[in-house]
């Protein structure tokens, strides 16, 4: 993603940039997390967009790992992920040991092909 730095002139201050800013930001989101999606679900998705708490990313977990076909984990990794590196999801399927399953989809398959992941939830 483009980071930009607006600089005001002498007059102006930050609140001057605020529509740029935010044309900027929308611009930038589309093309890292929503570029598959169709325009529609993208002027749905980006206002739902919310701080993510940092807590629950510092908490370790453990995997427990069951042969029971019930309880089998599926990683979707997403190869045109634009966000996430498919390599660091491959590292981090690797965690908990898991069925890969490789979608040419970006950041929000659930969004972009919904079909395609109910299909995997069911199978």
């Amino acid at each position: 993603m483009s980071k930009y730095i607006l600089v005001h002139g002498s007059w102006h201050a930050g609140w001057y940039f605020q529509p740029l800013a935010s044309l900027l930001e929308k611009k930038g989101l589309k093309e890292i997390l929503y570029h598959d999606c169709s325009e529609e679900i993208q002027n749905w998705a980006i206002p739902q967009l919310q701080d993510q708490p940092v807590a629950p990313l510092l908490e370790p977990i453990t995997c427990h790992y069951s042969t029971d076909k019930q309880h089998l984990r599926t990683y979707l990794l997403c190869e045109d992920d634009r966000d996430v590196d498919p390599q660091a999801q491959r590292d981090m399927a690797k965690e908990c040991p898991s069925k890969v399953v490789i979608m040419k989809t970006g950041h929000f398959p659930f969004l972009s092909q919904p079909e395609k992941i109910a299909e995997q939830i069911i199978a």
